[in-house]
């Protein structure tokens, strides 16, 4: 079959086998076509969560927190992705089989805690790996990029002071140096830029 579940031949197989159950083998081909596995699913999820910022409560992901802000924004999210389950239901029946839940608590010592964690352990992960980037060496693309994304965890830590009353100094300091340490690899791979451009047009001159 192509890339669109069409036959690209009369059905073969051994002893007609294929001719048989050829039909119903293309429609299951047709069907799992137009199906998202569930990994791609909890991965689409994830990216949205974090658009959202949202913080893991677990390491795995799975649980997360988001500000009260992003809660209508979160539940437009569920109902389309409960709604593309189309007529799937759950294996007990009781509602469509891609389920997305939206749970309030109330904000006590505990929560604090769990979400202050996530966020802490989510910013040093992600400040250690750009880190060892400037270390093997980065260019400005790249840490433009960077830059961008320690700017999202920023405001990922800021939101959550607002939302706690927490501040985090320790965060704030990481991701300030790791700033700085990104704005020095744009400057030097600039410098070099203009240094090697500056040699062609002189070799261009000489010549």
């Amino acid at each position: 079959a192509d890339e669109h579940g069409r036959p690209l031949g009369p059905p073969r197989g051994i002893n007609g086998a294929d001719s048989e159950h050829g039909e119903a083998v293309r429609e299951h081909f047709t069907f799992a076509l137009s199906t998202l596995s569930a990994s791609s699913v909890g991965k689409a999820l994830v990216e949205l969560i974090e658009h959202l910022g949202g913080v893991a409560l677990r390491p795995n992901g799975a649980i997360y927190w988001i500000a009260a802000d992003k809660i209508p924004a979160w539940t437009q999210v569920a109902e389309a992705f409960e709604a593309a389950s189309g007529e799937e239901q759950c294996k007990d029946g009781r509602g469509p089989s891609n389920r997305v839940y939206l749970i309030r608590c109330t904000v006590d010592d505990q929560m604090v805690r769990a979400v202050g964690d996530g966020i802490v352990n989510e910013v040093n992960m992600a400040l250690h790996d750009i880190s060892q980037e400037i270390s093997d060496g980065i260019g400005k693309r790249a840490a433009t990029n960077r830059s961008d994304k320690v700017a999202r965890l920023e405001a990922k830590v800021e939101r959550y002071e607002q939302a706690f009353g927490q501040y985090l100094f320790s965060l704030r300091e990481g991701l300030q140096k790791t700033q700085d340490e990104l704005a020095k690899a744009i400057l030097l791979d600039t410098c070099d830029a203009i240094r090697e451009q500056q040699g062609q047009h002189l070799e261009l001159a000489l010549v």
